[in-house]
């Protein structure tokens, strides 16, 4: 199946991944003196972030079917409280941490899914990093367990925007939502990054 939509996402969302990327949370994420701790408020972000952008989108994908796109495949909040309690972390209470409604139609939905979905892709290079950095018994269910489903959820994704994201007006639609998706990220991981032990990234 060749891709066309989820490429011109990529197009316009470049500029803000790469602005994410250079957080000193998430290159924190990878230096070999991380610890723990701040592996936890990691998680706990994340957690936070793709719970509640879940709760946003379901509406959306709940009335199709696991072979027009796998929901249960698609959430990595279950997967990110699993790591959570692993490491004695308590969960968030409901609403605790509101976030904008960026999602109003299923093209905005689909934009949203897209940043989602595209952060564990990432996960075969940083996991062994976290491996080699925490230790064999760190808990890496978000970057693991979501690994054998990518590829059929990128590939089922793509279809969904070829229907319902194909007109010039959906598209902007989408490609805005996934934009504000990528900025509130930033927002987040932006407060995580001042945080007194991100201020002086070891060299």
């Amino acid at each position: 199946m060749s891709l066309i939509h989820l490429p011109q996402l990529r197009r316009a969302t470049h500029d803000l991944h790469e602005k994410l990327e250079t957080l000193p949370a998430l290159k924190r994420l990878l230096h070999p003196s991380l610890s723990l701790q701040e592996y936890r408020d990691f998680l706990q972000c994340f957690f936070q972030l793709h719970l509640q952008l879940e709760k946003q989108i379901y509406p959306y994908f709940c009335h199709l079917t696991p072979d027009e796109f796998h929901w249960e495949h698609f959430m990595a909040s279950p997967r990110l409280a699993k790591d959570l309690i692993h490491l004695c972390q308590p969960l968030p209470q409901p609403d605790e941490t509101k976030i904008p409604t960026l999602t109003t139609s299923l093209p905005e939905a689909l934009g949203c899914c897209y940043v989602l979905l595209g952060s564990g892709f990432g996960a075969r290079q940083i996991a062994p990093l976290l491996r080699k950095h925490l230790g064999e018994l760190v808990p890496l269910s978000f970057y693991e367990e979501g690994q054998p489903y990518l590829k059929r959820l990128w590939h089922q994704l793509e279809k969904l925007l070829s229907i319902y994201s194909s007109a010039q007006s959906e598209q902007q639609q989408t490609q805005t939502a996934a934009q504000n998706t990528f900025q509130l990220f930033h927002h987040r991981l932006s407060q995580l990054s001042q945080s007194s032990q991100y201020e002086a990234l070891p060299q």
